[in-house]
């Protein structure tokens, strides 16, 4: 008598997670169905089909005429992959297809006509069912999925270098995601290494260059490690994916670096084109134009901000460093005082102004109180 079960066969030619995930689907099958005489399911990237016809060959069950032999299923990957640019559909396909045929095998073994119709209905239901239970994702195989979790864990902890170390791993068992990479190139942002997140951002971008955050998040990378020229060329290229305020105001931090004042005005400008209530821009833009000495615009644009965000520590300061350059020092310290009692760090840079130097004993007293 021959021996039961489900056997899965991936040509090493076939990416490691879609392997990984057919043999899950495997394991998965084998705890729903009986398979009393062993079948064996053969994927490979290409078979050439011996019949001449113009049907496209996706799989095909081959039952043996002498029940003393083993019946096998073949599955043809890249005939899955025409308009199918799903990572998800695509793999979910051939799941199908392997389901597909197992009915078929099912229907050889009870001596019953072969029904198409059966077997993509129930190929449809068992498919539908393993994706339920896996979170409809199958861009990750069950091991990736761990590791990235627990780096999610890692890195929610401040623990960078383990998520890192995690996030790696997770690439070596075939986790080959532009997600991946950003949040490796991320980590290494928050540690400070920009040159190594500069290179994860790189593998992101090769894999999908049309993902515009991921040239905005390169951009920063490229700001910290005072590129300024090369930051804004990121920018520009996110820019010219989806034009986003954050973006904007990341270009204009730049830009300020390297004293385009009036292109950096431009950029927090179309940032609050895109939301006029984004508080960070109007902030930003009334202290940069403190720092070029236009002082009655400066303060129209902070008070702006706190407009939109009554605790926004960053715009009152910028409020009571501008009123002080104006000579109004009365409203100068109530902004002073209100920017510290929202946030005491503000104490710190109170003490490095140099406009407030000027007035020392009259902002110690702020200080003090």
């Amino acid at each position: 008598m021959l021996c039961g079960g489900l056997r899965i066969r991936c040509l090493d030619e076939i990416e490691l997670q879609l392997r990984e995930i057919a043999i899950e689907f495997g394991k998965w099958i084998r705890g729903k169905l009986d398979f009393p005489v062993t079948v064996t399911v053969y994927i490979k990237s290409k078979y050439i089909s011996k019949i001449n016809n113009e049907e496209i060959f996706l799989a095909s069950f081959f039952a043996p005429d002498n029940r003393g032999h083993n019946p096998y299923i073949r599955v043809d990957v890249e005939n899955h992959k025409d308009n199918l640019n799903d990572v998800n559909e695509f793999r979910k396909s051939i799941l199908v297809s392997i389901a597909h045929e197992i009915i078929h095998y099912m229907q050889w073994f009870e001596e019953l006509d072969f029904c198409e119709e059966d077997a993509e209905n129930k190929s449809e239901q068992l498919v539908e069912k393993f994706l339920e239970d896996r979170g409809y994702n199958l861009t990750v195989t069950f091991k990736s999925k761990k590791l990235l979790e627990l780096a999610d864990l890692k890195s929610s902890h401040e623990n960078f270098n383990e998520a890192i170390s995690l996030y790696k791993e997770a690439i070596k068992t075939g986790c080959d995601d532009e997600c991946v990479y950003n949040s490796i190139a991320y980590y290494y942002d928050c540690i400070e290494m920009y040159n190594e997140s500069v290179y994860y951002y790189d593998k992101a971008i090769k894999i999908n260059p049309n993902n515009s955050a991921i040239y905005t998040n390169k951009g920063y990378a490229l700001y910290c490690s005072e590129k300024y020229n090369e930051s804004i060329e990121n920018y520009n290229k996110s820019l010219n994916i989806e034009a986003t305020k954050e973006t904007y105001v990341f270009k204009a931090y730049a830009q300020e670096e390297l004293g385009s004042y009036t292109q950096a005005i431009e950029c927090y400008d179309k940032a609050i084109h895109l939301d006029s209530d984004y508080d960070i821009a109007y902030n930003r833009k009334g202290q940069l134009l403190c720092h070029m000495g236009i002082f009655d615009d400066a303060k129209q644009a902070c008070s702006k901000a706190i407009s939109i965000s009554s605790d926004y520590a960053d715009a009152y300061y910028n409020l009571s460093v501008i009123c002080a350059k104006l000579g109004d020092f009365y409203t100068a310290t109530n902004y002073l005082k209100t920017a510290i009692s929202i946030d005491e760090e503000y104490i710190h840079y109170a003490q490095d102004e140099e406009v407030f130097n000027d007035y020392k004993e009259l902002f110690q007293q702020i200080l003090i109180n």
